[in-house]
């Protein structure tokens, strides 16, 4: 088998060392490090400087190469060595003082096995300070391993995974102090190799996960081909069904609403009534015409009996007698129309009656409704952008305000063909459903809000069908 120099060893202590990549006075320089005259202060130094490197590796490799050379001046050790943890085996990872070295060597398999037994003997989560080998332990070249001490740090992430161990050798013991200053930096090197990306979950959990994650796509696609109604929601209200609409009949200003709103009346009870000044007078004149034309007829009459040229304007008084009348006619009716009654049995619908009381209104214009309050549906006002709910025949749950919580069924009856503009100012298509169950329907004008089903679409389009909508409107595509 084929070894690097790094790690073929020989049975003295010089030839070891080389091996290693350090001369014996490099070595021994090592061990012996020089302190300033405040040694509490250089190990502080030492510490800080060591952390920043930490903090600035870029690689999982290039922080265990720093932890094996900064580790082995920290603790005057020999030699480092750092193993990751991969799957059940410690593999080591980085030699101090050596840039590359050959795994496959028996030096290397030797101390991994060592390191294994010893945690395996031992709490893997705490330091180990123990000697290396027997007198009789050779590695498998047969050589003797020159450093008989052992100092071993874990290294485990900040939620308490083992990563690994650093391994520290050499020919004497190590002090207390000594192992405290190697587990902090075990500690600080666990932190940084976890944000490295360096805590890969055992095979086991990548491929749960990555099953979970297969798992997941795959549900998604499912629950997105699952068909279900196409839904929207519009503001309902309990309206008449076919309501006489009472409208102004003549120009004129309205003096009284007779009756209240949603109040029952019978037919031929006064609704309104106009300021008719202007019609009693126009009706009162028309009378003394009428008066002033019949007295001239008779006065045209008796004259024709004595004087033959009298009989000429006979026919003009009784045409001009004829057209008094019409107007006393026209007038009447103008004077009886100042006065609205209901043409049937039902309830007076409007909002308020001040908003008419005193105010011109022109013929035609919409006063109020007659409804029959036994024949009421719902009408809806449903949003352009919903429109695809919308159609004869389709199901509704109309949920009103005043008892949200026992929905009404019902089914759209009407649909208007175009858009208008609604209450709130936006397009909306108007609708009229009725009820569907023998339950009772409310008061008009109450309120409510309808949740209108149409066909059945997959869930994915039901979801992204605003959105997609949107974007299209925005950008075309």
């Amino acid at each position: 088998m084929s070894r690097a120099p790094a790690v073929s060893l020989d049975t003295r202590e010089n030839a070891a060392s080389q091996a290693f990549g350090a001369s014996e006075n490099a070595s021994d320089g090592a061990s012996k490090v020089v302190l300033p005259a405040n040694p509490q202060t250089h190990v502080l130094q030492h510490l800080l400087r060591i952390e920043r490197d930490v903090r600035r590796a870029k690689t999982a490799q290039e922080l265990a190469f720093l932890m094996a050379n900064d580790c082995r001046q920290s603790v005057g050790a020999r030699q480092v060595f750092v193993l990751w943890r991969v799957g059940q085996r410690l593999e080591v990872r980085a030699v101090s003082s050596l840039s590359q070295f050959d795994r496959q060597s028996p030096t290397i398999q030797w101390i991994e096995e060592r390191v294994a037994s010893l945690s395996a003997a031992s709490d893997p989560g705490k330091l180990i300070c123990s000697a290396l080998r027997n007198t009789d332990d050779r590695n498998p070249a047969g050589d003797v391993f020159p450093f008989q001490q052992a100092l071993l740090a874990p290294v485990l992430t900040p939620s308490g995974q083992h990563l690994g161990v650093i391994l520290a050798v050499r020919e004497s013991a190590f002090a207390e102090s000594e192992a405290l200053v190697l587990q902090r930096l075990a500690e600080t090197c666990g932190h940084a190799w976890a944000l490295l990306g360096g805590v890969r979950p055992p095979l086991s959990a990548r491929i749960s996960k990555r099953l979970a994650l297969l798992a997941g796509a795959v549900a998604v696609v499912l629950l997105g081909a699952i068909p279900v109604p196409m839904t929207a929601l519009a503001p309902a209200e309990i309206a008449p069904a076919e309501p006489i609409i009472v409208a102004a009949p003549v120009d004129g200003a309205i003096d009284q609403i007779a009756v209240d709103p949603n109040q029952a009346v019978k037919a031929g009870d006064i609704l309104f009534r106009y300021l008719d000044t202007q019609a009693r007078g126009a009706l009162d004149v028309a009378a003394r015409e009428v008066g002033v034309a019949e007295a001239k007829l008779r006065q045209v009459s008796q004259l024709a009996f004595v004087d033959p040229a009298a009989k000429r304007d006979l026919a003009v008084a009784r045409s001009d007698l004829q057209l008094k009348r019409a107007e006393h006619a026209y007038a009447l009716e103008l004077h009886e129309r100042t006065i609205v009654r209901a043409p049937r049995d039902g309830v007076a619908v409007f909002a308020d009656k001040r908003e008419f009381t005193g105010r011109p209104i022109s013929t035609g214009q919409r006063v109020m409704e007659l409804a029959d309050p036994r024949r009421t549906l719902f009408r809806l006002q449903v949003s352009a952008d919903d429109a695809v709910v919308l159609s004869e025949g389709a199901s509704a749950r109309i949920f009103m305000d005043a008892d949200p919580l026992s929905p009404l069924r019902a089914k759209i009856v009407r649909a208007a063909p175009m858009a208008r503009q609604g209450d709130t100012g936006g397009l909306v298509f108007k609708a009229e459903a009725v009820l569907q169950t023998k339950e009772a329907m409310p008061p008009l004008g109450h309120r409510g809000t309808a949740q209108i089903s149409g066909e059945r679409v997959s869930l994915a389009f039901y979801l992204l069908r605003r959105p997609i909508a949107a974007l299209r409107q925005r950008t075309g595509l």
